[in-house]
């Protein structure tokens, strides 16, 4: 019996993870399902939630429907959405844009949406093995809270629910320390702790294929390293 050929993107079990020290985001671009022109994921005066999701995938078609469900309350809570599809990125699932387009149609899905590229996928992978200091294989569904600077605040791998989403964006305003206690592991959940923030290693990383990218996290090494002498 031979073993059947897994997707790139399988779903995993659902976990959350606080990151002691918000993370700076490199530059992500997505494209919508009407236009090939690349759009960059722009920092707001909110928070944001960045959804990668697969058609193919039925929990993340269960986690689409549930966001859209509890819209107004999100919304509230002064969040943004953005669900970016990974069909077509992967050969071996055998779906496409068009799928990923009929199943927002079809959820009425009423945030916005889009298709995520090859380069988005790659960057949030290797800033998941600069954060995790190992390799941390994409898988869907995957989200990314970004706070209202557009730095990486929370990470969830499988489906999130709207609960559980709304606790993290209340928790985006506590104090540093606190946000260090969230990322240390507690009974019954599945937290993971993250050693910190090194935008050296980061620079690092992205210098390869993004130079752009790795300038940016250099300089704000550079940065955050005058200002531990100053303190």
């Amino acid at each position: 019996m031979k073993p059947s050929t897994q997707p790139r993107y399988p779903g995993t079990n659902a976990a959350q993870v606080f990151l002691p020290v918000r993370f700076p985001m490199p530059r992500l671009r997505f494209t919508s399902f009407d236009d090939t022109t690349p759009r960059t994921i722009e920092p707001g005066s909110r928070p944001r939630l960045i959804n990668l999701w697969a058609s193919w995938c039925l929990p993340c078609a269960a986690e689409l429907k549930e966001l859209g469900k509890h819209e107004q309350a999100l919304r509230r809570a002064g969040l943004d959405v953005l669900a970016l599809s990974v069909d077509g990125l992967d050969e071996n699932a055998g779906t496409g844009p068009d799928d990923a387009r009929r199943m927002i149609a079809r959820l009425k899905f009423p945030f916005e949406s889009g298709r995520a590229t090859d380069e988005l996928l790659a960057k949030v992978d290797v800033l998941q093995e600069v954060i995790f200091k190992r390799i941390a294989p994409m898988t869907v569904p995957t989200s990314l809270l970004l706070d209202r600077d557009g730095h990486l605040a929370v990470i969830f791998r499988g489906p999130v629910g709207v609960d559980t989403l709304l606790r993290a964006v209340e928790k985006l305003d506590v104090g540093a320390d606190e946000m260090v206690d969230l990322s240390l592991p507690f009974s019954g959940r599945q937290y993971t702790y993250i050693p910190g923030l090194d935008l050296g290693l980061a620079a690092k990383a992205f210098k390869p294929h993004w130079p752009e990218d790795a300038a940016r996290f250099a300089r704000l090494a550079k940065e955050m390293a005058k200002q531990k002498q100053v303190e």
